[in-house]
C-alpha cells in the first residue's frame, strides 16, 4: 500500500492541481487564454498522481476501492471506444473544441484526479482542501473587483459582464465563488479553526456575495443556496432537532423536484423559471435529448454537440433563433449522455451514486458532526446542482471531481482497510525516530522517478493543445498572409482555427479599406484565393459541421466577384447543408 510520504504527496498534488487549474491563464500568448492551459495542468497532475497508484492497483482493489476503480475505468474505457469509433474529427474529440477543451483528455484527467483523491482522502486533507478553496476564492475575488473597476491586467474586453475572474465567463466565476463561500462558511463553524481566521472569513464571505451581485448572474446564488441548505440540514441532523432535519430535507427534495420540472417547462414554477431565463437552455436540452435517442450507445462524439445541434433542434428552437449556435447543452449530464452515450452516462451517474452511498455510510456511523466532511459534502452538492444548468468548465469542475473523490475515500465503500491506513486517517501512527518510520515519511528515489514519468506522460498528452494555441496566436499576429494561412494547419487542427483564418483572408480587403479609408480599394491585396483553399480543407477535415460549408459558399472569386466554388462544390454544399440543418435548408 501507499506509504505516508506518498499519501501526503498525493494530497499536495491534488491541492496544486485545483489551485493552478483555477487561476492559470495565458493572455496575450495564446488564442484561447483560458482552457488549453487548464487542460494541460489537470493532465500533468492527474497522471503524476496516478503514477503512484498504478503499482498499488491490485492492493487498492482489495482494500476498499474496488468499485471506484471499476466504475471509473469503465467510464474512461467507454469514452475511449467512442472516440475511436465515432467517425468524427479525432483531434476535436481528443482535445476538445476551441473555447471548451472538454474532450477525452479532460475527462481522463478528471477521472485520474478523482481516483487519486479517493485514495488520498483524510480529515486532514479535506481541511486543507477547504482552506485552499478559500485562498483561491480570495484571489478570484480580488481579481473580480479589479475587473469591476475597469482594471484588467490581462487586457481582456469581455462581451459579458466584466467580472469573469480567471474563468472567462461571469457564470463560471459566480459558480466558483459560490462554492468558495460554502467552504468559508463551513470553516467558520469548525472548532479547530482559530477565532482570528473565523473573523477574517466573515467579511470575505460578504465580499464574495456582493461581487456575485455585481456580476448580475444567479448561478452563484443557486450554488450557495443548494450547498448551505445541505450544510444546515446536516447540522440539524447531528443536533437534538434531528426530526426537523428529515422534514426540511424532504421539503428541499420536493422543492428541487419542482425546480427541475420547471426547467423542462413542467409544473407550477414553469412560467417563473422556464420562460424568464431558461428558454435557450430548454431548446439546448431538447436537442441534446434528440442526440441521445438517435445515438444512444456511444453518443455523437465528445465535444461534438455543436456539430449536431442544428440537425437535432426542434422547429420551436429554429423559430426562436434560426442562426443560433451552441457547442454545449448547458447541462453536463445531458452533455455526457449526448456526446458519450448512455453507457458513459450510466457510469457517471453510478459514480455519483457511490459518493452518495459514502455519505449515507458517514451519517449512519457517525454520532457527532464532522464539520469538514459536511462542508465538503455541501460543496459537492452545490457543484452538482450547477451541473444541471451549466457547462463543464475545467477550472470549476476540477474542484467538483476532487470533492467526489475525497467523499468516496472518506466514506470507505468497503471498510476493509489495513490497519496502517486506518491509523493514518485517525492520526494515530507512532512516528518514532526509527529507520523504518523515517522511510515512511520521506519520498524514496523510486517514487520520484514514478512521479517524473507521470508528469512527462501528462505533459505529452495535455500540452499539445496549449502549444498549438500559442503557435496559432503568434502566426495570426504576424500580418503575413502566408503565415496566417498556414496557421490553420497547426496541429492539433481545430475547426475554429480554419474558420478564423479563412474569414481573415476573405475579409482582408474590406477590413483594410474600412480601417484606412484613404487607401484605394484596388491597391489593397485580395487574399480570397487563399481563403478558398483553407475553406476547402476545412470541409475536408470537418465534414460533419455545417459551418465550413457556409464559409465555402461565402467566398467570392477575386477576378469575377462571383462564387469561387466549382459546380460540384455547389451541389455538395447544398446537400450537406440540408443534411446538417434540415429545418433551415429543406424548405
Amino acid at each position: 500500500m501507499l506509504r505516508i510520504a506518498e499519501k501526503d504527496f498525493l494530497g499536495k498534488l491534488l491541492l496544486a492541481a485545483c489551485a493552478l487549474a483555477s487561476v492559470a491563464i495565458t493572455p496575450k500568448t495564446t488564442a484561447d487564454p483560458i482552457n488549453p492551459i487548464k487542460m494541460a495542468i489537470i493532465s500533468i497532475f492527474g497522471f503524476a498522481g496516478f503514477s503512484l497508484l498504478l503499482p498499488n492497483i491490485r492492493k487498492l482493489f482489495y482494500s476498499g476501492y474496488k468499485w471506484v476503480l471499476i466504475l471509473t475505468g469503465l467510464f474512461v474505457l467507454v469514452l475511449g471506444v467512442g472516440v475511436a469509433t465515432s467517425g468524427q474529427n479525432f483531434n476535436q474529440e481528443f482535445f476538445g473544441v476551441y473555447g471548451r477543451n472538454t474532450g477525452f483528455v479532460t475527462y481522463l484527467s478528471l477521472s485520474l484526479l478523482l481516483l487519486v483523491a479517493t485514495v488520498a482522502s483524510s480529515t486532514n486533507l479535506i481541511a486543507k482542501f477547504l482552506f485552499t478553496f478559500v485562498f483561491v476564492g480570495a484571489l478570484t475575488t480580488i481579481y473580480g473587483y479589479l475587473q469591476h473597476f475597469g482594471i484588467e491586467p490581462a487586457g481582456w474586453v469581455s462581451p459579458y459582464n466584466p467580472i469573469i475572474g480567471f474563468l472567462g465567463n461571469p457564470d463560471f466565476n459566480a459558480a466558483f465563488l459560490g462554492m468558495s463561500i460554502i467552504a468559508a462558511v463551513g470553516l467558520v463553524f469548525l472548532e479547530t479553526v482559530s477565532l482570528k481566521i473565523k473573523i477574517t472569513l466573515i467579511p470575505y464571505t460578504l465580499l464574495c456575495l456582493y461581487l456575485m451581485k455585481l456580476s448580475m448572474v444567479k448561478q452563484g446564488f443557486f450554488v450557495v443556496a443548494a450547498g448551505l441548505g445541505v450544510f444546515a440540514i446536516s447540522k440539524l441532523y447531528f443536533s437534538k432537532f434531528r426530526k426537523f432535519a428529515f422534514l426540511i430535507a424532504l421539503a428541499a427534495v420536493f422543492s428541487m423536484g419542482l425546480v427541475l420540472l420547471a426547467l423542462f417547462n413542467i409544473g407550477p414554477l414553469a412560467n417563473l423559471l422556464y420562460k424568464s431565463s431558461l428558454t435557450a437552455r430548454g431548446y439546448y436540452w431538447q436537442a441534446g435529448w434528440e442526440m441521445v435517442t438517435s445515438h444512444p450507445i456511444l453518443g455523437v462524439g465528445l465535444d461534438n454537440f455543436g456539430n449536431w445541434y442544428r440537425q437535432s433542434r426542434s422547429l420551436d428552437a429554429y423559430n426562436w433563433s434560426p442562426t443560433q449556435y451552441t457547442n454545449s447543452a448547458h447541462n453536463v449530464f445531458i452533455d455526457i449522455a449526448a456526446s458519450a452515450g448512455l453507457l458513459a452516462f450510466v457510469m457517471f451517474i453510478i459514480i455519483n451514486l457511490l459518493a452518495l452511498y459514502s455519505v449515507f455510510l458517514f451519517f449512519r456511523r457517525s454520532e457527532r458532526i464532522d464539520g469538514a466532511f459536511v462542508t465538503l459534502l455541501s460543496i459537492w452538492v452545490g457543484f452538482n446542482a450547477q451541473l444541471f444548468i451549466s457547462i463543464n468548465q475545467i477550472g470549476v469542475s476540477v474542484w467538483g471531481w476532487v470533492a467526489s473523490g475525497l467523499i468516496l475515500g472518506y466514506g470507505r465503500i468497503q471498510p476493509t482497510l489495513d490497519s496502517e491506513n486506518s491509523n493514518r486517517d485517525k492520526g494515530l501512527i507512532n512516528r518514532k525516530k526509527t529507520k523504518d518510520s523515517r522511510n515512511e515519511t520521506k519520498l524514496m528515489p523510486g517514487t520520484i522517478i514514478q512521479v517524473t514519468a507521470g508528469l512527462t506522460i501528462g505533459a505529452i498528452i495535455g500540452f499539445p493543445a496549449y502549444v498549438g494555441e500559442a503557435r496559432y496566436f503568434k502566426e495570426m499576429s504576424s500580418g503575413d498572409p502566408i503565415r496566417i494561412q498556414n496557421a490553420a494547419y497547426i496541429w492539433p487542427k481545430n475547426e475554429q482555427h480554419f474558420m478564423q483564418v479563412a474569414e481573415t483572408l476573405r475579409d482582408n480587403r474590406a477590413n483594410t479599406a474600412l480601417a484606412h479609408p484613404e487607401m484605394k480599394v484596388e491597391s489593397i491585396p485580395d487574399y480570397s484565393h487563399l481563403a478558398m483553399k483553407v475553406a476547402r480543407d476545412a470541409v475536408k477535415h470537418f465534414p460533419h459541421s455545417i459551418y465550413p460549408y457556409l464559409l465555402l459558399r461565402s467566398i467570392k472569386d477575386k477576378s469575377t466577384g462571383e462564387s469561387g466554388m466549382t459546380p460540384e462544390e455547389d451541389i455538395l454544399t447544398q446537400q450537406k447543408m440540408k443534411e446538417l440543418d434540415p429545418i433551415a435548408y429543406n424548405k
